[in-house]
């Protein structure tokens, strides 16, 4: 006999994040300014965790009876999750790359040829199907080609989630580490929120793996679904509100848009000069002279920039603008943003956002000890030196002379 369908507080809640992962896929597609083509990736995720959370609302409340074709119809979409989240990690990490059509779906052909495995499962009668879901796809549930089909399935799922997850963490990584030779603070560019993104991915990873291990116990069972969907609304709640908030980093080449304009406001006419690729950074990471062997510059040219560059820094102080980037540094100079770099890598032996930061702290030690501050705060100070913020201020102090401004002012008062 059919069990009348009952919404609990859970199942409005899960409801509640249903309608939040629609509205936020579509405001990211439709209604953002963002990178398009970022955005659009996004909304899949938050789509695919509606669907998931639809299927879970259907289940829990017995309305799965009113559509008997649709159990079961997300488990196709879980090996998509790790492809989608690399993408959208690739596509905000590495704006210069140009990839075809072919080089974009390439991480999905795994995902879709693992959707076929399906079909043994979907040939299922309505209870059967129901009885494996309702036992969280247990051994003892499966029936017939599934008991084939569902333990690649789910190996395909896991290996795949795992190794996308690393690849992002890993592209994150060098993505932080690039940005030093670009710009000359980190406030808004360092993706922090995609390190929380991925953060909340291995979470629902480890949740997923630890509902697989404990499967046989209905108890344990019943109360990770809870905890895996309260986990997915508050994650679609996030991933969307930040996803919407994220500016661009770097501009797109040829354009005049940016970090510059997104973050500052700032317009730059001069063109995205070029951003390490992955394998260029990897190869050029402590191996500066190999990095520019092809290089135009000589060994004279290199010194007469650099001693431009050093009187341009002591006497028009381009280092108290607190959004200064490569470009707007290689305009003063009047060389381009690649011979800057090199310049800054080979003969100052600093990237980019070291060599600025450099004059800032000498300006602000400056200030600390100066016999007349006397009621100017650490942040007064900071904010003299052209940081965004103390935290910055305070890094960046401690990195570049080993103690913290206060201690600074304190050793160089006892002398």
């Amino acid at each position: 006999m059919p069990v009348e369908p009952t919404i609990t507080i859970l199942s409005a809640i899960i409801l509640l994040g249903i309608f939040q992962g629609v509205l936020f896929a579509g405001l990211l597609i439709f209604v953002s300014k963002g990178h398009q083509h970022a955005n659009f990736l996004l909304a899949l995720i938050l789509l695919f965790f509606s669907l998931t959370l639809s299927h879970q609302f259907l289940v829990d409340t017995g309305y799965i009876q009113l559509m008997p074709n649709l159990i079961g119809f997300t488990m196709p979409l879980e090996a998509f999750y790790g492809p989608l989240l690399f993408r959208y990690v690739q596509t905000l990490t590495q704006p210069e790359l140009d990839l075809t059509i072919n080089q974009r779906l390439r991480h999905f052909i795994l995902p879709v040829a693992s959707s076929f495995l399906s079909i043994p499962f979907f040939r299922l009668d309505y209870e059967q199907k129901l009885n494996m879901i309702e036992q969280g796809y247990s051994s003892s549930a499966w029936e017939g080609l599934v008991k084939i089909t569902m333990p690649i399935q789910m190996s395909i799922f896991g290996v795949l989630f795992t190794v996308y997850l690393i690849a992002c963490y890993l592209r994150l990584h060098r993505h932080n580490q690039a940005i030093t030779g670009y710009f000359s603070f980190r406030e808004k560019i360092t993706l922090s929120w995609l390190r929380n993104l991925l953060i909340l991915m291995l979470v629902f990873w480890i949740l997923m793996a630890v509902y697989i291990a404990v499967i046989s116990s209905s108890d344990l069972t019943s109360e990770l679904i809870i905890v895996l969907s309260l986990f997915t609304v508050f994650s679609i709640l996030y991933i969307g509100v930040m996803g919407l908030l994220q500016p661009r980093i770097f501009p797109i080449r040829g354009s005049n848009t940016g970090a510059s304009a997104d973050i500052s406001s700032k317009q730059d006419s001069e063109a995205a000069p070029d951003i390490e690729t992955e394998e260029e950074f990897t190869q050029s990471k402590g191996h500066e002279s190999e990095k520019y062997k092809h290089s135009a510059l000589s060994t004279t040219d290199i010194e007469r920039i650099a001693a431009k560059i050093t009187t341009l820094m002591e006497t028009e102080k381009p280092y108290l603008e607190n959004n200064l980037t490569l470009p707007d540094l290689a305009k003063s100079v009047g060389v381009s943003s690649n011979y800057l770099s090199q310049v800054i890598n080979d003969h100052f032996h600093l990237n980019f956002f070291d060599f600025v930061n450099s004059y800032r702290i000498k300006l602000a030690s400056d200030l600390l000890i100066k016999p007349d501050n006397t009621t100017g705060t650490v942040l007064d100070i900071a904010m003299a030196a052209a940081f965004n913020s103390k935290s910055a201020f305070y890094s960046a102090f401690k990195k570049q002379t080993g103690m913290t401004p206060l201690e600074f002012k304190k050793s160089s008062a006892s002398l």
